[in-house]
């Protein structure tokens, strides 16, 4: 078993958008996004199988899935050709399943056997511990009089009997009114040689039939296979964009992996009617075998399983103690345990720094003769450690972050005898405590120490990252169209970069006033949404962030600014109050982390459209208007709006950038209805009725017109119109 990195396309998910009008299917997903994937490949080349990768267990016959050696290949054996087996191997990763991509490879052999009965790649809850299905027909996966597999989400059968997709044993058909998808929706019943796709079940109930190819050609089986039949598979089930669970299983009966045919074409298993239970938060990917009253050797060989995330720490006198403090600091020296008085300042990754190093005496005041005049050089380690977990004592702290000697020589000091400054010290990794620790030496090297104690500085000190880069993963686009994009409201990730590999916990926060739209205004007051989490390493992340407005967003210079790292130095004024400086004024920076100006981010377009209209009658007793009267009240009001997260609706947030001047505007056309006759626009008159298609009269998120009119009398009367309606046909052809 290895792991390996390739690139495969796929959709971004809810970050790509969904469509750009809610419930218009004449609008196609956005384009796919290159995500990397991470594989886990098995060549069972061990001969064993791996017991830390895989599970294997059986419900029921003799046999016990293992790795046997055919024709000088290792290959995973889920069934010998015995009767009535269920057995399966459960791979011991889990996939997350929100933005998730998982592609499956294997090649596939059956033979020397009687002709059954198939295997299944399985998907289930992995909050619910995996058990095989039924054996037989159920192949492993679906119910009998057995219940089905355990926490069971989506089964895909290879079935070269032909029970996988039939209702006998208790097995579910179709559910009422799903339609399952073209070139895979043969009725359910026997079909020897086909691939089967069934749904979620728990006990003996569910596990519904959603496509079913019929007997393919080749076939999966005939009495001609033998071990070295082989056909590869590639099923694949992307979750990318958080809303459809898509379906393909493609089969290369050369088993190249260069001739793919599709034999079930992508379709959402969670479509309408599908009776499919949500998608688990994650899933589990196991391979089941089944044998029946007839039976077959099943095995599978060169396995690889890709996913966008799976988921797995002289005369000088002696010292009594040390002390680390800043350079020019506590000078004269005032004997104190103050960290103001003997302070370490914040400091910057991947920036020299140096501090004084002083020898105290057991008063604690300086010890100027520690090196007398003429006297022998000595020599300290200074080690800085991560004291963000204090040790049990100063001499407890271990594994030091960064160390270096400090030579304290006759007439060369630090400011003071008794003071001796470090060389450079350089942090590349985020620290919000470090402190000090002095060690006396026995001799240059510093290989050995003398049997005065360790001592630690009195103050703590961070080291802080120098700048936060705001991006956003999924939501690149700095244009006004095109890929990656998004409906506005929709939930998208936001990371601030530290630009250190690891030690960043700060928490970062949002100044909305220096938060830009497309067109460098501030945005709107409460459109942008959502909160950093505090950071894990090597940034901090936010993945609820929501802007319920369209177009792009623009974080200015420090329009992100985390506070709350330097804490330690805040409280001894370590540092300067509210600023984000990285340049030294008094020795100090700021005591903040700041951004730099963002990249554009986006794209965002409308979630949805809402239509209210009415046509007021100039005489209400009646309810008419007359001909050539300018009295016709008509008022037509669409709203674009962003989502709020649940179902669309009319009252939620409109999107004020959607306005006169913004690239993506619907357009709009009016027509004029009697009954179900069309009636031409042109009739209304005085004004002149707005000119159609018309994306002019947006506004704000609001495309409105509220004027009275006159409907016009043609030289040969006609009429009446007794039931005169406005037809409102928005179009929105950019996403």
């Amino acid at each position: 078993m290895n792991y390996r990195s390739s690139v495969n396309s796929v959709c971004c998910g809810s970050t790509c958008g969904n469509s750009c009008v809610t419930n218009n299917s004449t609008f196609a997903m956005p384009a796919a996004c290159a995500v990397p994937q991470t594989c886990v490949v098995d060549s069972f080349a061990s001969g064993t199988l791996d017991t830390s990768l895989w599970n294997a267990l059986t419900l029921s016959g003799p046999f016990t899935p293992q790795v046997v050696t055919v024709n000088s290949q290792k290959r995973l054996r889920l069934t010998d050709n015995r009767g009535s087996e269920a057995t399966m191997v459960q791979l011991k990763k889990w996939f997350p399943a929100a933005g998730n991509k998982v592609v499956v490879q294997f090649d596939h052999y059956v033979y020397g056997g009687t002709g059954a009965d198939g295997v299944v790649v399985v998907l289930s809850d992995a909050s619910i511990s995996p058990a095989p299905g039924a054996p037989g027909g159920s192949l492993g996966y679906a119910q009998s009089t057995i219940a089905g597999f355990s926490g069971g989400w989506l089964g895909i059968g290879i079935d070269e009997y032909g029970n996988f997709p039939n209702t006998n044993e208790g097995r579910q058909t179709y559910p009422t009114g799903w339609t399952a998808p073209a070139g895979a929706n043969v009725a359910a019943g026997f079909r020897a040689n086909s691939v089967a796709i069934r749904g979620s079940g728990s006990g003996t109930t569910g596990y519904r039939l959603l496509a079913n190819t019929g007997t393919l050609s080749p076939v999966i089986w005939s009495n001609s296979n033998t071990s070295s039949t082989a056909h590869r598979y590639r099923i694949t089930v992307d979750n990318s964009n958080n809303v459809n669970a898509f379906v393909t299983v493609e089969r290369d009966t050369t088993a190249s992996g260069n001739s793919f045919a599709t034999i079930i074409p992508k379709f959402d298993v969670l479509g309408t009617n599908s009776g499919q239970s949500a998608v688990p938060a994650n899933l589990l990917l196991s391979l089941t075998g089944g044998t029946g009253g007839q039976n077959n050797i099943h095995e599978m060989a060169n396995l690889s399983i890709c996913a966008t995330y799976i988921n797995e720490p002289g005369n000088s006198s002696a010292a009594a103690a040390f002390d680390c403090l800043e350079t020019g600091t506590n000078s004269p020296w005032v004997s104190s345990n103050s960290a103001s008085v003997k302070p370490l300042y914040t400091k910057l990754t991947s920036t020299n720094f140096t501090f004084d190093v002083a020898a105290l005496k057991t008063d604690g005041t300086l010890e100027s003769n520690y090196v007398a005049a003429g006297g022998n050089t000595k020599y300290v380690l200074a080690e800085l450690f991560d004291s963000t977990t204090p040790a049990a004592s100063c001499s407890a702290y271990a594994s030091p972050l960064a160390s270096q000697v400090v030579t304290f020589a006759s007439g060369t000091f630090s400011g003071a005898a008794g003071r001796a400054k470090t060389g450079n010290f350089n942090i590349a990794t985020a620290r919000s405590k470090l402190l000090c620790r002095v060690k006396e030496c026995t001799t240059s090297a510093c290989t050995a120490f003398t049997s005065v104690s360790p001592a630690c500085s009195t103050d703590q000190f961070s080291v802080r990252p120098q700048q936060l880069t705001i991006t956003a993963p999924t939501m690149s686009n700095t244009a006004l169209s095109g890929a990656p994009s998004a409906k506005a409201g929709t939930a998208f990730t936001l990371d601030a970069a530290a630009g250190v590999s690891s030690g960043y916990t700060g928490t970062p926060a949002i100044d909305m006033t220096k938060v830009v739209d497309h067109n460098a205004a501030v945005i709107a007051n409460g459109t942008l949404s959502g909160s950093f989490a505090a950071g894990t390493g090597a940034k901090a992340t936010g993945s609820s962030f929501a802007y319920q407005d369209v177009g792009n967003i623009q974080f200015q210079a420090n329009a992100v600014v985390d506070s709350t790292f330097t804490s330690i130095d805040q409280s001894n004024s370590g540092c300067i109050a509210g600023s984000t400086s990285n340049t030294l004024s008094g020795g100090k920076y700021g005591c903040n982390i700041g951004s730099a100006a963002s990249a554009k981010l986006g794209r965002w377009y409308p979630s949805h459209y809402s239509f209210t209209g009415t046509i007021t009658p100039s005489c209400a007793a009646g309810g008419f208007t007359y001909m050539d009267e300018d009295a016709l009240g008509v008022l037509l009001t669409i709203k674009a709006h962003a989502s709020s997260g649940g179902t669309a609706s009319a009252t939620d947030p409109v999107v004020s950038r959607y306005t006169t001047g913004y690239t993506n505007l619907a357009s709009v056309t009016v027509s004029g209805d009697n009954g179900g006759a069309a009636v031409a626009a042109s009739r209304l008159g005085s004004p002149a009725f707005p000119p159609m298609p018309n994306t002019a009269l947006w506004s704000a998120g609001q495309w409105v017109i509220n004027d009275s009119y006159a409907f016009s009398k043609l030289v040969s009367p006609d009429g009446p119109y007794d039931s005169f309606k406005r037809r409102i046909q928005p179009v929105d052809a950019t996403h």
